[in-house]
């Protein structure tokens, strides 16, 4: 099944925060940043999401499918809507996404990942009330 690609908040906002895969219930984790150290410029870098996919409890899995798509949502309305930048670690299902919004340190916002399984099978996966953090 296709997971067409949507900025609708209300779409996105419908997608399980936790998705049964290979046998495996999994979920999302983050880490969203707003650079502000010394070195960057004074209103700070743009946003930057690293997402993992990862087992609910601990337990083996290997990935055999993709990430490939990034939805953040913030207030129920604001999308940023993007590609993945680079693979931070593929095995692990890991991405980073860069040059996000400038929304203010501290937001909480909607994550959300467009998976794809060895079958091309698409999935949405969320996570719920993640915080934009401040590096200084």
């Amino acid at each position: 099944a296709q997971v067409p690609l949507t900025n609708e908040p209300a779409e996105l906002l419908r997608a399980p925060l936790v998705l049964e895969a290979e046998g495996v219930k999994l979920v999302l984790t983050t880490n969203l940043v707003r650079d502000f150290t010394p070195i960057c410029p004074p209103e700070g870098r743009p946003l930057m999401a690293v997402v993992k996919v990862v087992p609910k409890v601990n337990q083996e899995w290997k990935p055999t499918g993709e990430a490939d798509h990034l939805w953040i949502v913030k207030d129920g309305k604001e999308v940023w809507d993007t590609e993945f930048s680079a693979d931070k670690r593929p095995y692990e299902l890991e991405k980073v996404a860069r040059n996000g919004p400038m929304w203010e340190p501290g937001v909480k916002v909607d994550v959300i990942v467009r998976l794809k399984d060895a079958s091309g099978k698409q999935y949405l996966l969320r996570a719920t009330a993640q915080e934009v953090h401040k590096s200084m």
